[in-house]
């Protein structure tokens, strides 16, 4: 049905809900720019923090605190060997 075909059939009352559901439509289609605009800036949010992670994993990560453990071990046992030699002396 045509939308003047409709609007000489329709009575006031049904032109009014029909407008009111018009109405309903678009701000459903508002709402729907608005949740892009809002996934948009979410993804950009959760790739800054993705770039954080990476970044404190490169920082703290395992790979780092293995390393550190390395370093650790090497500088606890040249402190036992300077303290036997320091109590030998």
């Amino acid at each position: 049905m045509r939308a003047d075909d409709m609007r000489k059939s329709m009575n006031l009352f049904q032109i009014h809900e029909y407008v009111e559901s018009l109405e309903q439509r678009i701000k459903l289609l508002e709402d729907l720019a608005l949740n892009d605009e809002y996934v948009g800036s979410l993804e950009q949010r959760i790739k800054g923090l993705e770039n954080m992670l990476t970044d404190f994993m490169q920082q703290y990560g395992p790979d780092v605190q293995k390393r550190r453990a390395e370093r650790d071990a090497v500088w606890d046992e040249m402190i036992r060997v300077l303290t036997i030699q320091k109590r030998d002396a």
